[in-house]
């Protein structure tokens, strides 16, 4: 229902494909639904599909609840979807992790990625595109990282030779939709090798290569020094990365999305507040 494709949720779950088609034969065998139908933009659910979601989100959250504490099952113990992306849950949410004596005891966190749609929906959403009311949550710059001693001694690195190094993107990687937009835009390309699933993914490639990956500064700077790997400015001017914090309508008046609210909007202004010292103590 989520990904709309068996081959995505089949890499989602960590299952092979076929495992995924089994399984999918054999709900269509149990349910006397086709349940799914392909089209030119994927494949659909049936109407059977779609009244049957909702009860089996629910399930899956009561079922997760158990599994997390079996003891908490009828209890008030709550489990609070929080949807954010690869850069969020390393930049912003890992900091979050040192307020934890402060976080509400009643509370489960269950961290995901956004594109998981299992279960209740988040209370929070952290991505790098969202809805109108959708608030700023962090900026950052486009960087690139890449192995020092694999760069001849006195290389001039120009935007020639960034372009004709051979590059590994992020499968969806917002900075490098960012970065081929602008080399688009003066009629350029550049050498693209591989392709990783996550920008963790394509870091630890370069560290094995001599290939470069495009990734937001400061995850970038996060993960480089542990890899062995250098960060850079590029080569030519990219447009900035915008982090987006969105919610459930209905849930303003939660007091524990007023609690996670507050220290992500005080964990993103530190990080801006760091950020801006850092580059006046450079200029």
């Amino acid at each position: 229902m989520a990904e709309r494709s068996v081959t995505r949720a089949a890499r989602r779950l960590g299952l092979s494909q076929p495992a995924v088609s089994n399984a999918l034969a054999r709900l269509r065998l149990g349910v006397g639904d086709p349940l799914f139908a392909r089209t030119r933009r994927g494949i659909e659910p049936t109407a059977r599909a779609v009244a049957m979601a909702g009860p089996v989100r629910s399930a899956i959250t009561t079922l997760r609840q158990a599994l997390l504490d079996p003891s908490s099952a009828g209890s008030n113990l709550r489990l609070v979807t929080v949807a954010a992306n690869e850069y969020a849950r390393r930049i912003l949410l890992s900091d979050l992790a040192a307020d934890a004596r402060s976080m509400p005891e009643e509370v489960v966190f269950d961290i995901r990625d956004p594109g998981v749609h299992q279960g209740e929906a988040p209370l929070l959403t952290i991505d790098w595109a969202s809805s109108a009311r959708a608030a700023i949550l962090l900026r950052d710059s486009v960087a690139y990282v890449y192995r020092e001693i694999s760069v001849p001694a006195g290389t001039t690195r120009t935007l020639e030779w960034f372009l004709a190094c051979r590059h590994v993107a992020v499968d969806g990687g917002e900075a490098d939709r960012l970065l081929d937009a602008a080399l688009a835009a003066t009629n350029r390309t550049r050498r693209l090798t591989f392709r990783a699933p996550g920008m963790a993914d394509a870091a630890a490639m370069v560290a094995g290569g001599d290939l470069i990956a495009v990734l937001p500064r400061r995850f970038a700077e996060r993960l480089a020094p542990g890899l062995g790997l250098s960060v850079s400015e590029l080569p030519l001017d990219v447009a900035t990365l915008i982090l987006m914090l969105d919610w459930t309508p209905n849930g303003v008046a939660d007091p524990v999305y007023r609690w996670l609210n507050a220290r992500l909007i005080a964990t993103g202004r530190a990080l801006s507040n760091r950020a801006a010292s850092e580059t006046h103590r450079r200029t």
